[in-house]
């Protein structure tokens, strides 16, 4: 039997690898241009609207990623292997009953709360509510190719969406046009585009929703999702939450000023996000093969390539940080330079986070990465708004490193208990099995 750590299989990982971080990179830096150029075009109270529009987006897309996408991750590596190109179309069924249901509610709810809420930030929801259908469809279908390994096709059309979103802003904003609304159609209408080239290039085998593996389907995927579901919830709340809370305390540009500072942060974590799908399906397919020791030894040196990507980030922000912000926001926020060292750390945890629930998930064992993010929102809820109300942002960005902190370790302890392993060996330090 050729070694799990062949030099065929390494050099296949690394390739795969490699075009995963360009695809993340072009997706995640497109977004990331685009608000660092909506910081810097936008007024403070705007770009705040926009924020908080921006959290809505982030739960929406959580409950998608949660009923559709990660649940595809590991059925359609595993039980629909053979069927992926039918399974493709029922799922896209199932994605425009959702997107179209939740993006009527926004936009309806957006429209409803007329003369309630400010101007620029009912733009932006109305905006977001017609947006999200196109949006999130790009979300579902760029992770098939991550299911039949092929991230290099993803890659591509990360390329395509950078082209088209920053041109269309480009002009957008020549025609004096920009704000919080056109903002979110022209990230709707890049990723109808691209997603219509990732269709026609996957080929999905279009039928009926009366197909017999259709209710299978949705069956399989509420069972793996319904924890999922509740996770998606609870991941938000603690990394999020503090944008509705703050206009209260300091107006939309608190809010503003909380997401330019956090998107620094989003480059990295947008890695280590798509890297994680990229683990889920392989370490699906290891479990299979080699059992539970195969998987233990890939965490292994998967978790020492990402805490050593987060260690030296947070160490580039910390000599750098001042600099940062002066460049991207024209001298705008230097007052909180201080924080940017802070958020470094957010990555080193998000590193291990990213692994033990990519373990979690792989066995199927979702239910233990939403009781790691109930403990999380707890001390969201509780600790997390006494430091965001007491100190403000600052409050904010130390209530996000605590709960971010809670979570790495209650997904790092129920790991190692479904894999059998004891934490740690008071006498010798090392990692044993039970």
């Amino acid at each position: 039997m050729v070694s799990d750590l062949s030099w065929n299989n390494i050099r296949r990982w690394i390739v795969a690898g490699g075009f995963a971080i360009v695809e993340q990179a072009l997706f995640a830096g497109t977004n990331f241009i685009v608000n660092i150029l909506l910081a810097r075009l936008l007024s403070q109270e705007d770009y705040g609207a926009f924020a908080i529009a921006f959290s809505i987006y982030l739960l929406v897309g959580y409950f998608h990623l949660a009923l559709l996408t990660e649940p595809m991750l590991v059925f359609g590596a595993g039980k629909y292997a053979k069927k992926n190109n039918t399974y493709l179309a029922l799922l896209i069924y199932c994605h425009v009953v959702l997107t179209v249901v939740l993006g009527v509610l926004l936009a309806t709810g957006a429209f409803a709360a007329t003369g309630l809420i400010d101007v620029s930030l009912q733009q932006a929801l109305f905006g977001l509510g017609l947006s999200i259908p196109m949006i999130m469809l790009l979300w579902l279908v760029r992770k098939v190719f991550y299911v039949r390994f092929q991230p290099s096709s993803a890659a591509l059309g990360g390329f395509l969406y950078m082209a088209l979103l920053l041109i269309a802003t480009f002009l957008i904003q020549k025609a004096g046009l920009l704000n919080t609304f056109t903002a979110y159609l022209i990230m709707g209408g890049s990723a109808l585009i691209v997603s219509l080239i990732f269709l026609a290039t996957l080929k999905p085998q279009w039928t009926t929703v009366a197909h017999p593996m259709f209710f299978e389907v949705v069956g399989d995927h509420w069972r793996y999702g319904r924890w999922a579901l509740g996770t998606a919830v609870l991941v938000w709340i603690p990394t999020n939450i503090y944008y509705l809370v703050l206009p209260t305390l300091g107006g939309l540009e608190a809010s503003g000023a909380l997401r330019a500072i956090m998107n620094l942060l989003l480059p990295v974590l947008h890695v280590y996000s798509t890297i994680s799908f990229l683990l889920i399906p392989q370490f699906v397919k290891l479990i299979e093969k080699g059992g539970k020791q195969s998987l233990t030894r890939r965490v292994q040196s998967v978790l020492i390539v990402f805490v050593g990507g987060g260690v030296l980030f947070w160490i580039f922000l910390g000599l750098f940080n001042t600099e940062i912000l002066d460049v991207l926001y024209k001298g705008q926020y230097l007052s909180y330079a201080g924080t940017i060292t802070m958020i470094g750390f957010l990555a080193v945890l998000a590193a291990i986070a990213a692994v033990m629930g990519a373990g979690l998930r792989a066995m199927q064992q979702a239910k233990y990465v939403f009781l790691s993010y109930t403990v999380s929102t707890i001390i969201t809820l509780t600790v997390g708004m006494w430091l965001c109300f007491a100190y403000g942002i600052q409050g904010a960005i130390a209530a996000l490193i605590v709960s971010s902190l809670t979570t790495t370790i209650m997904m790092t302890i129920f790991y190692f208990k479904r894999m059998g392993i004891a934490v740690v060996d008071t006498t010798s330090g090392e990692f044993l099995a039970q």
